[in-house]
């Protein structure tokens, strides 16, 4: 799960978050809403230990975001906003690269990257560099590429942005799968209506704060 609890973070003398109080159960989907600039992004990158914030408690999975951010790593598999596959890497290449990061080997490599190639739609694109695909099958790639070390939590920011309707439709379809399995899914998104779809909990925020916490209608 994912734990945050009197976040503040600032820039200098702007404050990017102020006092982020949420949670994210195994098992749900947690939409996080707010228009450009809200702060969305300075959180999610400190939950994924790519900055230190300020003050207050980040836990994913019982681990503490500062003292622990190997142990968190493990844990968390987070997709940032503009993510890009190596350009000049294969569709299978880009996966065998990051499954031996996450330690696999021999057979259990072959199918892990097997299976994350059906997943995303690119079983007869294997061989296709990547520069070749469509923003959408990236995105598909990108995402079954932080899958590979099975984490229990996992952050999606703006996943769904410049996407085509079934681009993203597919993409929200497996974020809510993802969490039908168990997994802790942080999804950040700008469009209210989009996590009305999937989420199972919407948390509104807007200029750093926190201004609502509701169930989707």
């Amino acid at each position: 799960m994912i734990e945050v609890r009197g976040v503040h973070h600032h820039y200098g003398a702007t404050m990017a978050l102020e006092d982020v109080t949420l949670r994210v159960p195994r098992g749900a989907v947690v939409g996080l809403v707010g228009p450009n600039g809200a702060g969305k992004t300075t959180l999610v990158r400190a939950i994924g230990t790519l900055l230190h914030h300020s003050s207050g408690v980040i836990r994913v999975a019982g681990h503490d975001t500062r003292t622990h951010p190997e142990r968190v790593r493990r844990q968390l598999g987070y997709l940032p906003e503009r993510a890009s596959p190596y350009p000049e890497l294969l569709a299978w290449e880009h996966l065998d690269l990051f499954a031996r990061i996450a330690g696999h080997t021999g057979i259990e490599r072959s199918r892990r990257v097997d299976a994350s190639l059906e997943a995303a739609g690119l079983r007869d694109r294997r061989d296709t560099p990547n520069a070749a695909l469509s923003k959408g099958l990236r995105q598909r790639l990108a995402l079954q590429t932080v899958l590979l070390h099975d984490p229990v939590a996992i952050v999606l920011d703006e996943p769904t942005d410049g996407l085509d309707p079934d681009s993203r439709a597919g993409l929200l379809a497996t974020a809510r799968s993802l969490a039908d399995a168990g997994v802790a899914v942080l999804l950040s998104n700008h469009v209210l209506q989009e996590l009305e779809e999937v989420a199972d909990e919407v948390v509104i925020l807007s200029m750093g704060r926190v201004r609502q916490e509701a169930e989707p209608p």
